[in-house]
C-alpha cells in the first residue's frame, strides 16, 4: 500500500460503469466505508487530485459504484480508469473497530436509506467480521458487521452503528414479499397477475400474490358489501363491516407493513414510491368501488392511500393491478436482466431514450446510423442526450425534482 504524505493508497479504479460517469472500484480490504462529500484522489503529472464522491453504492462481491462530482460522462469517467485510488489516512479501518464483542449488544443499527433497522441482540465472532442478531421487521435477521456496510459508529451519543446495508436487506426483504388483495371481482385480476413479468416473479417464490373476495365476509344472506349514503345522494358506498370483518382476519394472520387503499385521491404513485414500497415484506392492497368506501375505514384501518393518476375508475382492481406490477417487476431475480428496470424511466428523474429494433430501413424511415455504428460509448452518449431532450420537451418538471 502506497503512502504519499497526509494521502494512502485506498483502492483501484477498475472501469466505468454506464453512460453517466459511474466508476467502479476495488477498495482494500482495511478501508472502511466512505460516504457523500469524502474525497478520493487521482494522481497526474505527480500530483494527486482530489475529486468529491456525489453517490456511492456497494455491490456484493466488493466492488463499489461511485458517481464523482463533475463527472457527468463515460468519456470524464474513462480518464480515471486503471488508476491507484488514493484517499486520506482517516479512511483506514481503525484496528479497535475490526472486531466487535457482547458490548455491542443494544445497539441500534441505522440505514442510510431505510433508516432505523433494529437493535442487535446478539453478536458471533466470525473471525473478520463479527456477525449480529437483530430484530428487523418482525424478524430475526443475521447482518453481518463488515467495512463494506458499517458507514460510521456513534459510541458517544446514540450508541449505533450507521450502516449501508439497505441495498441488501432489501433484497432480502423483497424475496418473501406477499401482496393480498381486497376485491369485490377477484376474477378483473386474475390476468394481469398470471401472464408475463408477475408470472414469473410468483413461479420463482419472489413474490406471493392473493386475492380475498370481500364478500366471503359479508354477513348478508346475499353477500351484499354496498349500501346507500347517508344523506343521500347518487352512488352506493362500501360497508364497514365486511372490509372490517376481512383485515382484522387477515391481520390476525401475519403483520402488514402497509393497508393501503387504491382511490383517486391518494398519493400520486410514482417511481420512488414503487422502489420503496418494494422494500416491504407484506402488503394489504384494498380495492374500493362504487361511490367509494365508508370514511370510517379510512379513518381507522387504513394507513396509506395511492392513486395512480388524476383520473376516475370503475373500480380499484385496474389500479392495484398498476401498483403490484410496478413493484413485483423491482424484486432482484424477476427480470432477466437485473439492471433492466434501473435503466427504465424516471428511475433517475429521465424518461428513457427512444429504442429501435429490426430492419434498420422500413418504408423510408431509417434507424439513426449512430445506433448501427457499433460504437458503444457513442451510442450510450446518445441514449443520454435523447433521454436528456425528451424529458426536457415531455416532462421538464422531472428535472426540477
Amino acid at each position: 500500500m502506497l503512502i504519499s504524505g497526509s494521502l494512502i493508497e485506498v483502492g483501484y479504479s477498475l472501469r466505468t460503469h454506464g453512460v453517466k460517469g459511474f466508476l467502479r472500484i476495488q477498495f482494500n480490504e482495511n478501508i472502511r466505508v466512505l460516504s457523500k462529500s469524502e474525497a478520493l484522489f487521482f494522481l497526474f503529472s505527480e500530483n494527486h487530485i482530489p475529486y468529491f464522491i456525489e453517490e456511492i453504492d456497494y455491490f456484493e462481491n466488493g466492488d463499489t459504484l461511485i458517481k464523482l462530482e463533475d463527472i457527468n460522462t463515460k468519456e470524464d469517467a474513462a480518464v480515471l480508469t486503471k488508476k491507484p485510488v488514493f484517499g486520506n489516512l482517516e479512511y483506514v479501518l481503525p484496528e479497535e473497530e475490526e472486531e466487535l464483542d457482547s458490548e455491542f449488544v443494544g445497539f441500534l443499527i441505522v440505514d442510510s436509506n431505510l433508516g432505523e433497522l433494529g437493535v442487535i441482540l446478539n453478536v458471533t465472532s466470525m473471525g473478520d467480521y463479527d456477525l449480529v442478531t437483530l430484530n428487523f421487521n418482525e424478524k430475526e435477521l443475521l447482518l453481518a458487521l463488515h467495512p463494506n456496510l458499517i458507514l460510521k459508529t456513534d459510541l458517544k451519543k446514540a450508541n449505533s452503528f450507521h450502516s449501508g446495508a439497505g441495498r441488501y436487506l432489501g433484497y432480502l426483504n423483497s424475496i418473501v414479499m406477499r401482496i393480498d388483495i381486497i376485491t369485490v371481482l377477484p376474477e378483473l385480476l386474475q390476468s394481469p397477475l398470471n401472464h408475463s413479468i408477475m408470472k414469473r416473479a410468483k413461479e420463482k417464490g419472489l413474490l406471493e400474490v392473493n386475492l380475498i373476495n370481500l364478500r366471503d365476509y359479508s354477513t348478508f344472506n346475499h353477500k351484499q358489501v354496498d349500501d346507500y349514503q347517508f344523506g343521500g345522494g347518487a352512488g352506493m358506498v362500501m360497508m364497514i363491516e365486511p372490509i372490517f370483518n376481512c383485515v382484522n382476519a387477515l391481520q390476525l394472520e401475519r403483520k402488514y407493513d402497509d393497508v393501503i387503499y387504491l382511490s383517486p385521491d391518494g398519493e400520486l404513485l410514482d417511481q420512488p414510491l414503487a422502489n420503496n414500497l418494494s422494500l416491504k415484506n407484506n402488503l394489504l392492497l384494498l380495492c374500493g368501488h362504487y361511490k367509494g368506501v365508508d370514511e370510517r375505514v379510512r379513518e381507522h384501518l387504513i394507513t396509506r392511500e395511492i392513486s395512480i393518476g388524476n383520473y376516475v375508475l370503475s373500480g380499484g382492481e385496474l389500479a392495484a393491478a398498476v401498483l403490484v406490477d410496478s413493484i413485483g417487476r423491482l424484486l432482484p431475480g424477476v427480470l432477466n436482466d437485473e439492471t433492466s428496470a434501473l435503466s427504465d424511466s424516471f428511475q433517475d428523474n429521465l424518461l428513457s431514450p427512444p429504442v429501435y429494433t429490426r430492419p434498420a430501413e422500413f418504408n423510408g424511415w431509417k434507424v439513426p446510423d449512430i445506433l448501427l455504428s457499433g460504437h458503444t460509448a457513442n451510442i450510450e452518449n446518445w441514449r443520454y442526450e435523447q433521454a436528456m431532450e425528451r424529458t426536457k420537451q415531455r416532462r421538464p418538471g422531472l428535472l426540477e425534482e
